[in-house]
C-alpha cells in the first residue's frame, strides 16, 4: 500500500490543481462579461471604500453572484451558474483532498 501514496496524492493534488485553474479562467469570463455588458453592476460591486471600481469586493460580488438577479441576461445567468458551480467542485476538491490525505496517512502507519 505504500507504493499507492505518492500516485494518489499526486492524482489528488493534480485535480486539485485543475479545478483551481479552470475556476480562475471561468471567473475571469464571468468578469469581463459584466465589465463589459452590465458595467453599472459590475462598477457597484468592486467599488471598496470610494477607490474606483475593478478592486476586489468579495461581499458584494459573493451576494450578486448568489443571487437570482440576472437583467433577463441568459449569458450572464449562464456565467453565474458555471462560476458557482467550479466554486462546489474546489471547495469539494479541497475537502476530498483533506480527506484523502487523512485515509493515506493513516494507511501509511499500518
Amino acid at each position: 500500500m505504500k507504493n499507492a501514496f505518492l500516485p494518489g496524492m499526486l492524482f489528488i493534488a493534480g485535480g486539485f490543481v485543475y479545478t483551481i485553474i479552470r475556476l480562475q479562467l471561468i471567473g475571469y469570463r464571468y468578469d469581463r462579461y459584466l465589465r463589459q455588458n452590465h458595467f453599472d453592476q459590475w462598477k457597484q460591486i468592486t467599488t471598496v471604500f470610494g477607490q474606483g471600481p475593478g478592486l476586489l469586493n468579495s461581499w458584494r460580488a459573493w451576494k450578486f453572484l448568489f443571487s437570482e438577479e440576472y437583467f433577463g441576461d441568459k449569458e450572464l445567468l449562464f456565467l453565474k451558474k458555471q462560476t458557482r458551480r467550479a466554486w462546489f467542485y474546489v471547495l469539494s476538491g479541497f475537502l476530498i483532498s483533506l480527506i484523502a490525505m487523512i485515509v493515506l496517512g493513516i494507511m501509511m502507519q499500518e
